[in-house]
This record gives structure tokens, sequence and C-alpha cells, in this order.
């Protein structure tokens, strides 16, 4: 059994939470206005989630990877932590949800879906940077009713457009978008893609010190005649 938690830290600051352990007592140690008032439960290794995530107002925290063995639909108004946790084979299903997290816990066959309440969405999220489309786990986070910061971190991302007129990163209302990291296409014969892209949304700011390249170079211009004209990074 696990001694009763304590939060400490004040409620006005953003999600900087994690855990200590001595003597047997575990404690929450930071600042976070999203624990208040909320059960905290602790996630044995090897457990089931579809069991384990079935309370409203909760922090589960998550400390060992998880397998989810397909769908797991997280309850209203609940708290994730990844404490050095994971999740992998299957989907992870939000309703509202919000995530803490020290290190990646997404694996490269775990997806999420549902809506979340995520204001940090990081790249640092995926345990595997480097498949194709690897990003693309990562916009269901997003949500025009949250104030989001999408961060694309150091490294090289590679998209691949899935089929004509292609959309793949798609940026709701409300994001900041920062490019540290390359983002680059993989060469296609598409005469339209966008790489990143928005319609409708508004209050949207990109900055950074990243690229994003097209294909241009190595498309493929013969296949299908055309002018290729909108096949565009942003």
């Amino acid at each position: 059994s696990i001694n009763p938690v304590i939060v400490e830290g004040g409620s006005n600051t953003p999600d900087n939470i994690f855990l200590t352990e001595e003597n047997g007592a575990i404690t929450l140690k930071g600042t976070s206005n999203l624990l208040y008032g909320l059960n905290i439960k602790f996630v044995p290794q090897g457990a089931s989630l579809s069991s384990e995530l079935t309370d409203q107002n909760t922090v589960y925290v998550l400390r060992f990877a998880y397998n989810l063995n397909g769908t797991v639909e997280v309850p209203e108004n609940c708290v994730l932590l990844f404490e050095g946790g994971s999740v992998y084979n299957g989907t992870l299903k939000g309703s509202g949800t919000k995530i803490i997290y020290h290190g990646a816990f997404l694996a490269s066959n775990a997806a999420v879906s549902g809506t979340w309440n995520v204001r940090h969405i990081s790249s640092d999220m995926l345990v595997d940077k480097t498949s194709e489309n690897s990003l693309l786990k990562l916009i269901p986070f997003m949500s025009d009713n949250v104030f989001n910061e999408f961060v694309i971190e150091n490294g090289n991302f590679i998209l691949s457009a899935r089929a004509e007129s292609d959309r793949l990163i798609n940026i709701c209302s409300n994001t900041l978008v920062r490019i540290d990291g390359n983002v680059t296409m993989k060469p296609n014969g598409y005469t339209h893609y966008n790489m990143i892209f928005a319609e409708n949304k508004n209050n949207i700011e990109i900055t950074g010190a990243g690229f994003v390249s097209g294909d241009a170079d190595e498309h493929d211009y013969a296949t299908v005649e055309s002018t290729h004209e909108w096949c565009m990074c942003i």
C-alpha cells in the first residue's frame, strides 16, 4: 500500500509536478492548478488501464509502461500524470483530459483520440520521433477552446503526404506553433498538399528557429501533368 499523498506548492503557476519518495511516503512536489480538488490514484505496474481508469475527478499517476490493448477512454475531469510512464498498443481517448508529463510517453504503436485540455504539446511526448508522420500523433491534443503551445523540438521530422490535397498538421485556433526542429516533406508526385495548414481559424502564431522544407528539388512532376504549384509548406 502507498501512504497518503501530499501535494506541496501553490495553485497559480503552470503544471510543474514531480514525484518524490522517502520512507515509503510518496509526495507530489511542485505547483499546478490542475490537481486541487481531485483524488489521486497510482496505477500499479502491469495493470489494465481500462480497469483502473474508471473514476471521474481523479489524477492518475502513471509510472510504468502500460499496454492499452485497444481503446481506453479516460473519465471526465481527470488528469494523467506521466511520471516516467508510457502507453503502447492502442488508443487513449480523452474526455477534456489534462496531461502533465516528464519525458516521452506515447509509443509508436499508440494513438490518441477524443478531446483534450493540454496547454503544452511537444514532440518530446513521442517515444519514436524518427518515423514518418510521427508528429501527426500529437494533432488530437489540440483544441480550439484551449490556448495551446504546439512545439516541434530540435530534431529531424519527416512528413509524408497520404493522398492528393493532403493537409497534414492542422492547426487549431488559439495556438502558438514553435518550430525549432527541421520538418521535411518526403518526395511525392501529388499536385497539392499542405504540410502545415489552418482554415477558418484565428489567433495563431508561428515562430521558432527551425525549418519547414518541401520536396521541390525531388518532386515527381512527370507522372501527373500539372503545374504542381499547390504543394505548400505553410
